[in-house]
């Protein structure tokens, strides 16, 4: 029997779905979840017999995925680490790694019989919801910094996907950098600290070199400078060329090189 690309996609798709669900207390629809598990790790492991038998199955109602197990409903974690404030539903459904456009609470309340996932879901949710009307989760207007979110999650020890987590605290840090003072910045820089630590000695020691030179009996100008500040201080030539014109601005004296 032939099998597409698609086929093996949509096959794994249903496996991992179906073995990411709880089992059900009830002991009679426990079996049958067991029995389904079972069969979708013989899937997973490409089973001949097995993938034959999903063909046939997958348009039984067992066999077919609810909307929030399909990858559709997976949340774009790049996107959503952006946004600058989200709701307490929006949250839940990142918290379950799903697409807040998709997943709400009225479109998984019809499936509570069909899955576990609907339950927890709302409960997420009034947990977030109660967080912020009892003050333990900042918000604005009953909307939350994806940072405050975070921030709560981690005190109360709760499981969030290591992806929202990098997708959040990356673009944080984005906004932080934009938002610095530049001088800040050059300050984070060590290309310009060495620089700045250069220039700050070669003025304060000009006097005492030129001193020495000229005892040595040497002409000083432009070129010895550069010279001068490029050894002393390892930097490269063009930087020495800089510092090279502050000193001269400083002392009006300093003999061009000819």
């Amino acid at each position: 029997m032939y099998y597409s690309r698609e086929d093996r996609r949509e096959e794994l798709e249903w496996a991992r779905a179906v073995l990411k669900r709880g089992i059900s207390t009830s002991r009679k629809k426990a079996q049958e979840q067991k029995r389904i598990k079972e069969f979708a790790l013989k899937l997973m492991e490409g089973d001949d017999k097995t993938r034959m038998h999903f063909m046939s199955l997958k348009r039984r109602k067992e066999y077919q995925l609810l909307f929030f197990e399909k990858t559709s409903a997976d949340v774009d974690y790049n996107n959503w680490g952006k946004m600058p404030l989200i709701t307490p539903e929006e949250a839940a459904a990142l918290w379950f790694g799903k697409d807040p456009e998709e997943v709400t609470l009225e479109s998984v309340k019809p499936f509570t019989q069909e899955s576990d996932f609907p339950k927890k879901f709302m409960q997420t949710c009034l947990l977030i919801d109660r967080a912020v009307s009892a003050g333990e989760l900042p918000s604005e207007s009953s909307l939350i910094k994806p940072t405050d979110f975070l921030k709560w999650a981690k005190q109360n020890n709760l499981n969030i996907p290591n992806e929202l987590i990098n997708a959040i605290e990356g673009h944080s840090k984005n906004m932080e950098t934009e938002e610095q003072n530049p001088g800040d910045v050059l300050l984070n820089s060590k290309r310009w600290v060495k620089l700045e630590s250069a220039a700050l000695g070669a003025i304060k020691e000009y006097r005492y070199w030129h001193h020495q030179k000229v005892k040595e009996g040497k002409r000083v100008n432009t070129d010895l400078i550069k010279d001068w500040i490029h050894e002393t201080y390892g930097i490269s030539q063009n930087e020495a060329l800089i510092i090279k014109y502050v000193l001269q601005e400083i002392y009006p004296e300093i003999v061009p090189s000819r």
